[in-house]
């Protein structure tokens, strides 16, 4: 039995200490807030194989330059003088080629089809009762020109072996009883799903309480203790904990206690928002409004909608700029849902982490061979939770891995 302490208590970090709990280690988790404040609570909650195009591709970076001074965009690019800002931008853009996206895809792919796998899996635990929705997802189109390339990406993802349907207006009313679409067409991808994001947080916090894993709340990390080639414990601003291994998955805060060690992985916060409210007319299967990238997600008594990636200095500020072009956005694809503008005290925000070729790290340290780092998955950490934390424990085990890990290696470039 070791003793692992994991920094950080979002979704990865839980699901890793599910998996290692069923191993029968001494298991610690600690998050500096509460459990419920992180990316993993008020995100749209999908669970998306479909998603096999990176987030570092040339049509992302094109249309960030697009959009940079249009206060409304989905998608913007702050310009910062910050080096470690620079240096991942300028990484980011060697990475958005199509010859490293088609590489970076077939991983992409292999990971998320595990973790839909394990989804099932985790579904049927009947300890936890995730309550797995699997109707499919939508991605709605209005123009002619994200048409195209909406074809474009189907034709390949039916390659790679993930059902993609290219359907009508009227085909995607149909599926969509109740409520009148604005829209040219649509992918239709049968096999994703969604959960609630929050419900499987807090069913995975009484588990693993109920497991002996011990969650510590409000325990900031200020330091992990090292000698020779191991880590050895970490401190926090009360108290200190010794381990046998370390695992880091703390969301963008994983680059500062990486780069404390010397273990050097480039990160980013991209700052998104979301928003809940019950609305006339509902959607009965998930969808992402293709143009302004916003993901809705109908739940039973409410809808969340989800969107905006800003890049830079992002601040504690909310820009209502951002959610001014969701909200029109939303109605403009669903004129009859009469969706309302939401509060300022309502709006979710929080940071993702994104790394320089969109593929999170997962990965054994080379410098320090108890340290496993697991973070930077951006808008996929949901999706892509139950195979992360999987192959964690299959590193703390020193089993062979489910999937090659090398495209999602620490010390890649």
């Amino acid at each position: 039995m070791k003793k692992i302490v994991i920094i950080g208590g979002g979704i990865i970090g839980l699901v890793s200490a599910y998996y290692l709990s069923k191993k029968g280690h001494s298991i610690t988790v600690l998050d500096k807030g509460d459990f419920t404040n992180g990316c993993s609570y008020g995100n749209a909650g999908l669970i998306v194989p479909s998603h096999i195009i990176p987030l570092a591709a040339p049509n992302v970076l094109k249309q960030g330059f697009k959009w940079m001074f249009s206060p409304e965009s989905p998608f913007s690019i702050m310009p910062s003088l910050k080096p470690s800002f620079i240096k991942w931008g300028l990484n980011f853009a060697l990475h958005s080629n199509e010859k490293k996206v088609r590489k970076s895809s077939v991983a992409l792919n292999e990971i998320s089809q595990l973790s839909t796998h394990l989804y099932h899996q985790l579904d049927n635990d009947k300890e936890l009762k995730i309550n797995l929705q699997q109707k499919g997802l939508m991605m709605l189109f209005q123009t002619a020109e994200v048409e195209k390339e909406e074809i474009h990406t189907a034709a390949y993802a039916n390659k790679l072996g993930v059902e993609a349907k290219i359907i009508s207006n009227s085909e995607a009313q149909e599926l969509q009883p109740g409520i009148r679409l604005n829209a040219k067409g649509a992918v239709y991808y049968p096999n994703d799903g969604n959960i609630s994001p929050a419900q499987f947080m807090e069913t995975l916090v009484n588990y693993l309480e109920k497991a002996g894993v011990k969650l510590m709340k409000n325990s900031t990390v200020i330091k992990i203790a090292t000698h020779s080639n191991k880590v050895t414990g970490v401190h926090t601003l009360t108290e200190v904990f010794d381990a046998d291994e370390i695992i880091i998955s703390a969301g963008v805060w994983s680059e500062k206690l990486a780069k404390g060690l010397g273990v050097n992985i480039l990160l980013q916060p991209g700052k998104g928002y979301s928003f809940t409210q019950s609305t006339r007319q509902k959607i009965s299967i998930p969808a992402i409004l293709v143009e302004s990238r916003v993901a809705v997600t109908p739940y039973d008594n409410y809808t969340r909608f989800a969107g905006a990636m800003v890049f830079g200095k992002n601040g504690n500020k909310t820009k209502l700029s951002k959610v001014a072009g969701m909200h029109k956005s939303i109605n403009s694809f669903f004129p009859e849902m009469e969706v309302q503008f939401p509060r300022v005290e309502s709006i979710w925000s929080g940071l993702r982490p994104c790394s320089i070729d969109g593929l999170p790290f997962i990965g054994r340290s080379k410098k320090f061979n108890n340290l496993i780092v697991a973070s930077g998955h951006a808008m996929l950490g949901v999706s892509l939770s139950p195979a992360t934390g999987k192959l964690v424990c299959e590193l703390s085990e020193e089993e062979n891995p489910s999937i090659d890990l090398k495209p999602f290696a620490l010390e890649r470039t």
